[in-house]
């Protein structure tokens, strides 16, 4: 199930993003992702898992319908 962010999620500067897994297995609903472009010819992506926490991240995200 798709999902939509409804506040503004900040990255703030000093933010230290450190080497990637090779690999990652995710198992079961819940997980999430988004692709994001800081320059033209660039992009990174956020992961997040909801499975466990639907009541404390409903400020957060809501389903796309």
């Amino acid at each position: 199930m798709d999902m939509v962010l409804i506040k503004d999620l900040v990255i703030p500067a000093g933010t230290v993003f450190g080497e990637a897994a090779t690999h990652t297995a995710r198992l079961g609903d819940g997980h999430i992702e988004a692709t994001i472009g800081l320059t033209g010819n660039t992009s990174g992506s956020v992961h997040y898992y909801t499975g466990d926490d639907q009541e404390e991240l409903r400020e957060w995200f809501r389903e796309l319908r």
